[in-house]
């Protein structure tokens, strides 16, 4: 039987031998740069650094689609001949009535004058 002082050494030898062991094989192990890491050999990450200011936020939203007209109306004159004047832009509101473009009348006029 070995006596009790050199069990305790022995112990305390094992007990060193592991320890020491532990540790080579955890400074071996890949660094972990995550929370609770050790940050070994971290690189830093270019950033640009600016003060703080105030100023206005602009809300602006970009949408793609197709516009659907409630009507469509199909304008057609009483006679051919050759627009001589539009009164109405593209977009605008028109009237029941209102005069939406002037067609040349110089080939009735002559009509009439020679009839």
């Amino acid at each position: 039987m070995i006596p009790v002082g050199r069990k305790t050494i022995i112990l305390i030898v094992v007990l060193i031998g592991a320890a020491g062991l532990g540790w080579v094989l955890f400074r071996q192990l890949p660094d972990s740069t995550g929370p609770g890491g050790r940050g070994k050999g971290t690189r830093s990450a270019p950033v640009e650094v600016a003060p703080i200011q105030r100023g206005p936020i602009e809300l602006k939203r970009t949408f793609s689609g197709t516009l659907e007209p409630r009507a469509e109306f199909v304008v057609a004159p009483k006679v051919s001949g050759r627009v001589e004047r539009l009164a109405v832009n593209l977009a605008d509101t028109v009237k029941r009535g209102q005069v939406v473009a002037e067609l040349d009348n110089d080939e009735y006029v002559q009509a009439v004058a020679q009839a």
